[in-house]
């Protein structure tokens, strides 16, 4: 793995780590609005009993979790606009789909001048700004507006929560699709599937990782447009980073290569990696896991390789 490659890879398997931790906290049954009676994973905080459960939304394929100590699912939901509140009518988190005309969220942010972008990220690869009222009047500083865009529909979610609380929540919301997870890549023409039981978090356009946790099982998906004066070919790129070429695959109707780091050599492959060249950009996928004997990595590596071949598609 070249020096570059090394330097990206580290940061995203740290910051996997945390949002593996952050799953954890908030790891909870199932609730939806036809069936309310879940068990919910309970943590104790200063003393205090916290308890996380999760909402799942047949109708638009997605899931979050919510502090249920302070907020639970108000009667008059629907699928479209879904409402959380305590019994006083404080905290709450409102939810509510609606069809829209904007190609981007940038246009959205356009159109609502009252507030102000406090940060951004990606929601299953989907861009996301949270803001929060530029007028406080009316507004508590606990007060934000979450929102996205997916396909036609516009996706705002206003909270009355702690920040920490609303992070919590943001990093467990998640599309599903054909019983996986989804993650969508728009700026490089890409989904990919990855299982329920792994963590998944959204840096940028360009680095994506999806973990188990408690495994060290990563993948990582590095991509970016290739340059003119950048290496063109698979082989370039092979030769650039110091790779060993393993064999020949299919990812999607198109070439590939699976390789590994020539210091690991043959018996300790507990890093590899598939090469992808698709409409002039560059993939470089790496599959890593740390537990287990030689033997048992080698298949997970390969249990690893396959599920991303079936589960990963061009758009």
């Amino acid at each position: 793995m070249s020096e570059n490659l090394k330097s990206k890879f580290i940061p995203i398997l740290l910051i996997l780590i945390i949002i593996a931790i952050a799953g954890w906290y908030v790891g909870a049954k199932t609730l939806s609005l036809k069936n309310q009676n879940s068990t919910p994973l309970n943590q104790n905080t200063n003393g205090s009993e916290q308890k996380w459960e999760a909402y799942v939304n047949e109708k638009y394929k997605y899931q979050f979790k919510f502090p249920a100590w302070h907020t639970k699912l108000n009667d008059e939901s629907t699928d479209d606009h879904i409402v959380f509140s305590d019994d006083a009518q404080y905290w709450n988190i409102d939810l509510e789909i609606k069809d829209t005309d904007h190609s981007s969220i940038d246009e959205w942010i356009e159109q609502n001048q009252d507030k102000k972008i406090v940060s951004q990220q990606f929601i299953s690869g989907y861009p996301t700004v949270i803001t929060e009222y530029i007028n406080k009047e009316g507004f508590s500083a606990n007060d934000r507006v979450t929102a996205f865009i997916k396909g036609n529909k516009l996706f705002t979610i206003q909270t009355r929560i702690p920040k920490d609380e609303l992070d919590l929540l943001l990093i467990g919301f998640a599309f599903i699709k054909d019983g996986r997870f989804l993650y969508h890549n728009e700026k490089y023409g890409y989904e990919f599937l990855y299982p329920l039981d792994m963590n998944g978090g959204s840096f940028t356009d360009n680095e994506i990782s999806f973990g188990k946790s408690g495994e060290s099982t990563e993948i990582g998906i590095s991509s970016f447009i290739m340059s003119q004066d950048g290496p063109r070919t698979i082989e370039d790129y092979i030769k650039q980073d110091n790779y060993e070429k393993e064999k020949d695959i299919i990812i999607d109707n198109t070439p590939a290569v699976i390789v590994y780091d020539q210091h690991t050599g043959n018996a300790m492959k507990n890093i590899k990696h598939i090469l992808i060249i698709h409409d002039k950009n560059y993939f470089s996928v790496s599959f890593m896991t740390l537990v287990g004997s030689n033997e048992e990595i080698e298949q997970k590596i390969e249990s690893l390789i396959s599920d991303f071949q079936n589960y990963f598609k061009f758009l």
